[in-house]
């Protein structure tokens, strides 16, 4: 497969490299999977993605992907490995830079992120500020379980909520991400689609009602796509959750864990949000 050409991905993150040294600019790289020692860090998150934020102007971006030993240092470019699976994106221009802020004190005790590459800190944010700590790859102290959901708005007034836990929230090795938090806060049967090289954790929810139902193919026939394309999830990389057909609320949830066990001893999360003409086309 050939590496895609640079797009909406390389524009944005091109902010950061093209505008390394600005001063008011705070960002940082995260990714379990270290694109610049090419070692995997199994003690922080499972979690991959770019917070970057800009105090002059009060502007932020969040990308969440997927995508192993990525982004790059010095910059932008694709990893060939990361072409050989699956992947998802979902990059959110958010409300404000306190937002940012919000996200970066979930990130702190939740997902605990593995940051390989940072800007310096603005001078004006105080070396407390949840934001400051990432940059600095700190993470909280604490062994303490923990797991929440925090609301926020992209800049043209999208709801989101990101939900998340650490990986000391499974005490007692039981607990699924999917089945035991993001299907009991959104109350409903989910579909999902990831990476299962690994034993599932069953399909009941909390309440017994409610499944999770591991996707086992996608094919985008139905989209009219020509040539179309499909692929089974050991060749899935992607970590993918939407509502049940069945429900009448329609949620998309793009995020960082797997459906499998051992994701049940991992930090990360998801995001979920409402867009009825997404949910369509990838139902």
């Amino acid at each position: 497969m050939k590496i895609p050409k640079p797009g909406a991905v390389a524009n944005t993150l091109n902010q950061i490299y093209n505008n390394p040294g600005d001063p008011d600019m705070g960002w940082f790289f995260y990714n379990d999977e270290d694109p610049l020692t090419g070692k995997t860090n199994g003690s922080r998150g499972h979690t991959k993605g770019v917070l970057c934020f800009d105090l002059k102007t009060n502007t932020a971006f969040w990308l969440i992907h997927s995508a192993p030993k990525f982004s790059p240092k010095g910059k932008y470019s694709y990893p060939e490995n990361a072409t050989q699976n699956a992947q998802t994106f979902l990059c959110i221009t958010l409300k404000d830079a306190n937002t940012a802020r919000d996200i970066a004190a979930q990130m702190y005790v939740a997902q605990q992120p593995n940051v390989y590459l940072a800007s310096k800190k603005p001078a004006s944010l105080p070396s407390t500020d949840p934001r400051a700590l990432l940059i600095n790859n700190k993470i909280t102290p604490s062994s303490d379980a923990y797991a929440n959901a925090i609301n926020f708005q992209s800049k043209a007034g999208k709801a989101f909520k990101s939900i998340a836990k650490n990986k000391n929230w499974d005490k007692n090795n039981n607990d699924d991400f999917y089945n035991n938090l993001l299907g009991p806060i959104l109350g409903e049967t989910l579909n999902v689609e990831s990476w299962e090289h690994g034993e599932e954790p069953g399909p009941w929810q909390t309440d017994k009602i409610h499944k999770i139902v591991a996707m086992k193919l996608v094919n985008l026939a139905p989209l009219g796509i020509n040539p179309s394309y499909t692929w089974s999830e050991e060749n899935d990389h992607a970590k993918l959750a939407i509502s049940d057909r069945v429900e009448k609320i329609q949620f998309i949830c793009v995020g960082d864990i797997n459906f499998t066990k051992t994701m049940e001893k991992r930090s990360g999360g998801t995001v979920a949000f409402i867009d009825n003409d997404l949910w369509k086309s990838i139902s």
